[in-house]
């Protein structure tokens, strides 16, 4: 049954067993040898090692354990009553204790589209993602952890959705359930932003599509300079001094303060990348925030490298692939929430 683990969290090493045939500790993290475990925030076998250990009959079980490394679990404890098998069609199908949790947790699942999986117990149901919200360890009104926290795994898959990135999504669930995130660090990837900044400077529409978009930014404000950015013809002299010009220009307008434009002035990046992240930011606002349109049209200029494109594991324990240019929109889009990429900003 563990087969229908995610590869992905098959290749941690943040594995822990645990013995339900001890009925006092049924549920206690373990070592490979079955020893109760005293500490065990920063312990943890690979997943390989814990199924080796339950062969050996040292353990019946194995568990994951959360260290704030981009899985999150949402645990809802004692919500089914019964579990229904059809092994002619395959599947497992819970049933809930009652119909309004069963409405309430089917929204939330239907919302994450991530790996579900029912308890070891039968009892309760497992929903598991990946995303970039961080120090969660929420009891009440609803049990979310990512870190600091023991997860059995049963493999028993439910609703047959695989591990997904789903950061807006668990977002919504923490709204819904009025969860405080004020301790939490969350970065909420829009896909559409209209700020007032946006509408004023750029007169483009989602309606056009990426080669009418090129066209307008070329033929428009700084056009010169954005499509020598566009075709990598921009010399690092030139991508300086427009840039120093431009942090002067915010500095004089009241934009930044001094100690912001001497740091700017001082991150100053002529690689590839730090282009790429400027081409990024003016593609970002021309396309109105559409996220698919800037993946599009930079794909298409000669900054992209093709190393830019392979696909790539990210996130603190290399967890979910995308390739380099979405990796970069995601950071300038971050940019634009905490000033981290304001360097690269025009």
């Amino acid at each position: 049954m563990y087969e229908n683990i995610p590869q992905y969290l098959k290749e941690l090493d943040n594995w822990l067993c645990y013995d339900a045939r001890d009925l006092e500790n049924p549920k206690a993290p373990r070592d490979l040898q079955g020893q109760l475990l005293r500490q065990w925030t920063n312990k943890g076998y690979s997943f390989k090692e814990c199924l080796d250990s339950i062969s050996k009959g040292y353990n019946s079980g194995l568990g994951l354990v959360l260290k704030d490394n981009g899985i999150v679990v949402i645990d809802y404890d004692s919500v089914v009553s019964d579990v229904e098998v059809n092994n002619e069609l395959g599947y497992i199908k819970p049933v809930f204790i009652d119909k309004d949790k069963e409405t309430s947790i089917m929204e939330d699942i239907n919302r994450l589209k991530s790996y579900v999986e029912l308890s070891p117990s039968n009892k309760g149901i497992h929903i598991v993602l990946l995303t970039d919200v961080k120090n969660i360890y929420q009891q009440k009104p609803i049990e979310i952890y990512s870190k600091n926290k023991y997860i059995r795994f049963s493999g028993n898959s439910i609703f047959g959705y695989d591990l997904e990135y789903a950061n807006n999504e668990l977002l919504d669930v923490m709204d819904k359930y009025s969860v405080d995130t004020s301790d939490t660090h969350k970065l909420r990837f829009n896909k559409s932003v209209y700020s007032d900044f946006i509408k004023k400077n750029f007169k483009f529409s989602n309606g056009l599509d990426s080669q009418e978009i090129i066209d307008k930014l070329f033929n428009g404000k700084n056009g010169d300079f954005i499509k020598k950015l566009f075709y990598n013809e921009l010399s690092d002299s030139e991508y300086i001094k427009y840039k120093q010009d431009k942090i002067a220009k915010h500095y004089k307008s009241g934009y930044i303060s001094k100690k912001m434009q001497d740091r700017l002035l001082q991150r100053l990046d002529t690689s590839n990348s730090g282009k790429s992240y400027t081409l990024i930011m003016y593609l970002f606002d021309a396309c109105y925030g559409d996220i698919d349109k800037v993946n599009d049209i930079f794909k298409k200029s000669k900054l992209c490298k093709a190393d830019y494109l392979k696909p790539r594991y990210t996130g603190d324990n290399k967890l979910y692939k995308i390739d380099k240019v979405e990796y970069m929109i995601k950071q300038a889009i971050i940019g634009k929430e905490d000033n981290r990429y304001k360097n690269y900003r025009y």
